[in-house]
């Protein structure tokens, strides 16, 4: 027992007389450290301007074709075709009781109730446009059919005065040589004397404003509105309209 007491006491002394170091323990953290910062005089950089993503839609391409039209010189030219010179069927009848008819008499039997057609052939001098003018009379309203070259043209209505009037047909081109023109009648019965053509007379000049009727338009419409006058009578504008890719 006095040997362990004398050990316990040994190792006593030993730790007064070296002393003992306590240790500190710390828990984990992230060090940090301080973040330089420098500055600039230099101005930002502007970003460049968005821009939108454009389509280019191409259509077929066709060849190209040269567009020729007959020759048309404006010549002096006044041709009468005398009904009762026609090639006519029993239908028809010559006349000549009424007044106010040209040439040896005038055309009775066209028939609303028939619809039946007398046929003139007409010489053209020269291709070019024409007035064609129908001399008829009716004792009653009457309405008769013009066909040139096979294709209807016009109506003439003829008032029921019993006199010959002159219904005109004006700016019909025809090309030179034999033409056919046919007149039908409709409704009412007619009496023909003759067909004539003459230079289609020249349309007077036509004043168009560009003044608009909507007094609160867009200068856009306005502007659209005095190019359309500016080009009126000089220019032809012709345009094409794609909805979608797809051409629809």
């Amino acid at each position: 027992m006095k040997r362990i007491g004398s050990i316990i006491l040994s190792m006593l002394c030993f730790f007064v007389m070296t002393g003992c170091q306590t240790v500190q323990q710390y828990p984990r953290v992230p060090q940090s450290f301080p973040l330089s910062t420098t500055e600039t005089t230099e101005p930002p950089t502007e970003s460049a301007p968005e821009t939108m993503a454009t389509t280019t839609i191409r259509g077929p391409s066709y060849p190209q074709e040269t567009v020729s039209a007959p020759a048309s010189m404006e010549m002096p030219a006044e041709v009468r075709v005398q009904a009762e010179d026609c090639k006519l069927s029993t239908l028809f009848t010559v006349e000549n009781e009424r007044s106010g008819y040209t040439g040896s008499g005038y055309v009775a039997g066209l028939s609303g109730d028939l619809q039946n057609t007398l046929l003139f052939q007409v010489s053209v001098p020269s291709s070019q446009h024409y007035d064609i003018s129908v001399v008829m009379a009716a004792d009653a309203d009457a309405t008769c059919l013009m066909t040139v070259e096979g294709t209807p043209y016009n109506l003439l209505t003829i008032p029921g005065t019993g006199k010959f009037v002159q219904a005109t047909v004006q700016g019909v081109y025809l090309e030179a040589g034999t033409r056919t023109i046919t007149i039908q009648q409709e409704s009412g019965d007619a009496l023909i004397d003759c067909i004539l053509l003459k230079n289609a007379e020249k349309q007077d000049s036509v004043s168009i404003s560009s003044e608009l009727c909507d007094p609160n338009a867009t200068e856009e419409t306005k502007n659209l509105m005095q190019f359309l006058v500016e080009q009126y009578g000089k220019t032809m504008i012709s345009g094409q309209y794609v909805s979608s890719a797809e051409r629809t």
